[in-house]
C-alpha cells in the first residue's frame, strides 16, 4: 500500500492540496521550496504534532503524483542543528506509516537559517548519507530548494528496470554542468572519507582537474571542492606532490589573495554563504605547500591570513 493510502486510510488529511508548479514549507526563518515541472498533483501534510504526536518526528512531508508514480520529500525546517534534524528524519522514517514505500522517489531535506545552505560536505550528513539510502531508500540533504521535474520520473523509471550503471567522474567533471561537477565531488569526498586507506582511492588526475576547475571558477562548486582538496591533504598529501598541482594550489592561492580585504573575506555572491569553508581550506592548501617547501607566492600575506585565521 502507498503512502498515501495509508494516510486516508488512518483519516490524514493534507494541510494542502492542489495541482501547480511548487509546494512551500516554512516555520520563523526556515523555508523549503519544492519546484514541479510541470503542474503536478502534491499533497502537503503537517506530520509534527498532527500524523505524529509523539517523539523525534520531522515537521512536514510532500507527496508529489506524477503519472502512476510517486515522490516522498521528508522536511525539517531547523535554526541550526543539524545533528537533531538528521534524527527527527530518521525517527519519522521509522515510523509504520512511511515503512516500506513503493515510491519512486524518497527524499529527506533539511532547510536551515543559520548554517551555510549549500554545505553538502558536512560531515554529519555524510556519515548517515548511506546509512539513509540502504535503510530507508531516501536521500538527505540540507538544502532550501529542489527541483522535481517530469524528466526526473522517467529517467529514475527507466533506472529501476535497466542494471545499474556506474558512475563516471571523468565524464561529470568534463560536463561543464556545476551540478554535475558537485555531483562528481560528492562522490569523490564520500569515497575517500569513508576508505580506511586513501591512497587507493585519491586519484591525483582528478584532484589535478578539480583545482583547474577551481581556477577558472568563481561559481558554486569551489567550497565543495575545497572541502575535498583539503580533505585530500589531511589524509595522504603524499599524493598531493605531484608538478601540475602544486602549480594550480599555488595559482589558487594567489587567485583568492585579491579576495582579501584585512581580516575580511570578500566572495563571489554565488558562495558567499560558504566563506568559512573557503577559508579553512585555503589556509590548508597554504599549510601543506608551506610545510612541503612548495609554496610560491606572498609567504608573508598567507603566513598573516593563517595566524588572523583569516
Amino acid at each position: 500500500m502507498g503512502t498515501l493510502d495509508k494516510l486516508s486510510e488512518n483519516d490524514f488529511t493534507a494541510s494542502d492540496h492542489d495541482v501547480r508548479n511548487q509546494f512551500v514549507c516554512s516555520e520563523k526563518r526556515s523555508r523549503y521550496a519544492l519546484s514541479l515541472d510541470p503542474k503536478m498533483e502534491g499533497w502537503r501534510y503537517q506530520v509534527d504534532g498532527y500524523i505524529i504526536t509523539n517523539g523525534d518526528k520531522c515537521d512536514a512531508l510532500i507527496l508529489v503524483k506524477e503519472g502512476d508514480d510517486f515522490a516522498e520529500v521528508f522536511v525539517e525546517l531547523k535554526g541550526s542543528d543539524v545533528s537533531h534534524a538528521i534524527t527527527q528524519l530518521e525517527e519519522t522514517l521509522k515510523n509504520e506509516l512511511f515503512k516500506d514505500s513503493d515510491s519512486l522517489v524518497r527524499w529527506a531535506r533539511i532547510a536551515i537559517y543559520s548554517y551555510p545552505k549549500s554545505l553538502m560536505l558536512d560531515h554529519e550528513v555524510d556519515k548517515k548519507t548511506g546509512a539513509f539510502l540502504k535503510k530507508y531508500r531516501c536521500e538527505l540533504q540540507i538544502t532550501h530548494a529542489d527541483n522535481l521535474t517530469h524528466d526526473m520520473f522517467e529517467a529514475l523509471r527507466k533506472k529501476k528496470t535497466s542494471a545499474p550503471q556506474v558512475v563516471n567522474i571523468n565524464d561529470l567533471l568534463n560536463s561543464g554542468d556545476d551540478s554535475k561537477i558537485n555531483q562528481a565531488v560528492r562522490i569523490l569526498y564520500l569515497r575517500l572519507n569513508a576508505s580506511q586507506d586513501p591512497l587507493e582511492v585519491v586519484n591525483v588526475e582528478n584532484i589535478v582537474q578539480l583545482l583547474s576547475i577551481l581556477n577558472n571558477t568563481n561559481g558554486e562548486v569551489v567550497p565543495s571542492t575545497l572541502k575535498y582538496i583539503e580533505l585530500c591533504i589531511t589524509k595522504c598529501e603524499d599524493v598531493l606532490i605531484d608538478d601540475n598541482a602544486i602549480m594550480y594550489m599555488n595559482s589558487l592561492l594567489e587567485k583568492y589573495k585579491g579576495k582579501f580585504d584585512g581580516t575580511q573575506f570578500v566572495l563571489a555572491e554565488e558562495i558567499e554563504d560558504r566563506a568559512e569553508d573557503v577559508k579553512q581550506s585555503l589556509m590548508a592548501i597554504y599549510a601543506f605547500l608551506e610545510d612541503t617547501g612548495l609554496f610560491e607566492g606572498d609567504d608573508e600575506f598567507w603566513a598573516g591570513c593563517k595566524e588572523e585565521k583569516c
